[in-house]
């Protein structure tokens, strides 16, 4: 394959990997408020969304308008090891979280966070592959602008969305289930 179709291929594939992951984590939503969690507002998950959406976006027009290329293959093999370890850490977390896992904040009261896994290291893990992600795969697919243009947006929206999580933690996971409405606020 040659080296322009293996670039869209891999960007085609993060865009169906997204994808998947929202259903999953839909799932995952509907669920959890029906056996009566509590979905955070202002969660920051507009933000990360846009940012997401923002960073495929990107590499695309970097891509096909720009005609950005791979870098040299020492360094797209360096960029893809470590993409690859990122991915094992991703599949760690995700089988750890099972189907607790969500894009949204949701804190079922009583329920302690997860404290197993990736998670006896890192306090969060799946935002370490996230940052990870948005910024190897576009060094990957030589979309050196993307990489550098979705820094600082995405660490404002995760700064905020980490906040509000561990706000939601402190408030609901440490009552009784029950003490608090499902509608109440944190």
């Amino acid at each position: 394959m040659t080296e322009p179709l293996l670039g869209h291929a891999l960007l085609v594939l993060v865009a169906l990997q997204r994808g998947l992951e929202m259903r999953w984590a839909r799932a995952n939503t509907r669920r959890l408020l029906a056996a009566g969690a509590y979905a955070v507002p202002r969660d920051g998950f507009v933000g990360l969304v846009v940012v997401h959406l923002a960073w495929l976006a990107g590499m695309a027009v970097e891509r096909l308008a720009f005609g950005a290329r791979m870098p040299p293959l020492p360094v797209a093999l360096a960029l893809g090891v470590a993409l690859l370890a990122t991915e094992a850490l991703r599949a760690w977390t995700l089988a750890t979280l099972g189907r607790r896992w969500t894009i949204r904040v949701v804190v079922v009261d009583g329920e302690a966070p997860v404290r197993g896994g990736p998670y006896r290291v890192l306090t969060h893990p799946n935002y370490v592959v996230v940052t990870l992600e948005m910024l190897l795969i576009p060094c990957l697919l030589g979309t050196w602008w993307t990489a550098a243009g979705v820094v600082v947006p995405h660490a404002l929206t995760l700064a905020h969305r980490i906040r509000r999580e561990e706000a939601a933690w402190r408030e609901r996971a440490a009552r009784p289930l029950g003490t608090l409405s499902p509608s109440a606020g944190p």
